[in-house]
Parts: structure tokens; C-alpha cells; sequence
């Protein structure tokens, strides 16, 4: 899960889904209640479709997520594996793949540091590893 820059949206990922989903925050711990059609999905149960921000195809399974600064999530992704980055406005979902050296199929939590938040730190649980990496955007200040 994460919030956006403006601290308007909550987004969050769904596994099985390969989901990207939001809703609208409306003060601290309440938010805006779907107005979308509820159905059922095999998987994860209900799923309200006006929060939806992306789903993607093939072996693309979600794990964790981080927000640039300008808003775009990114999300650890597993099978087809890297760092896939949404813009919550629309656009196509691009995956971004890590560099050889740090070669694995299960890139699932990120977060960004440095003085200017361009490093990302992804945890490769396929290899137990930690990696740093430069990243083409600021990663967005945690908010709290």
C-alpha cells in the first residue's frame, strides 16, 4: 500500500489480480466507499471496479509498492519479473527490468533513499538479497 504525493489516494496491489488499486483517502483512517459494481472474482473476492487503475496480463503477479515523487507507482513484480511503473492518469504500464547483476524472478519490496530519493533498495526474495539501484525518478518522501 501506499499514498500518493498529495495524500488524496491509497493505492495497493493485488497478487493473483495483477491488479493496481485505489480509493480515495477523506481524513486519516476513513476512506471514500467504491460507488463501483461489486462482483466476484475466483481469486480475491469482491472487487469494485471504479478503483481500478490498472490490471495487466500474463504472468505479471504483484507484490509491494512504493510512489515517486511525480506519482507513478511502481510495483514489485514477480514471474515475468521486475519493477512495474503505473501512472495513475492513464498510459500504458511499463515494466522496468532490473539489471543482470541482480538477476531474480521474485523482485517484491521497494522503497526509495539517497539525498534525492533516485536509489531504489529492492528486496529480491528469489535470492535473499537487498539490492540498490539508481532510479530514473525521485522516489516520494514517506509521509508519516
Amino acid at each position: 500500500m501506499g499514498l500518493g504525493p498529495d495524500e488524496e489516494w491509497l493505492y495497493w496491489a493485488e497478487t493473483k489480480t495483477r491488479q493496481v488499486r485505489r480509493l480515495r483517502v477523506l481524513s486519516p483512517g476513513r476512506l471514500e466507499p467504491s460507488t463501483g459494481v461489486t462482483v466476484s472474482t475466483l481469486s480475491e473476492g469482491p472487487t469494485h471496479w471504479d478503483s481500478l487503475v490498472v490490471g495487466l496480463p500474463g504472468a505479471q503477479e504483484l507484490d509491494s509498492l512504493a510512489v515517486q515523487a511525480d506519482g507513478a507507482i511502481c510495483v514489485g513484480t514477480l514471474v515475468d519479473p521486475g519493477i512495474t511503473v503505473v501512472h495513475p492518469a492513464g498510459g500504458p504500464a511499463v515494466l522496468w527490468t532490473l539489471p543482470a547483476a541482480f538477476a531474480d524472478d521474485k523482485p517484491t519490496n521497494l522503497c526509495f533513499g539517497g539525498d534525492d530519493l533516485t536509489n531504489a533498495y529492492i528486496v529480491l526474495s528469489g535470492t535473499g538479497r537487498v539490492v540498490a539501484c539508481p532510479w530514473p525518478a525521485a522516489g516520494l518522501a514517506l509521509a508519516f
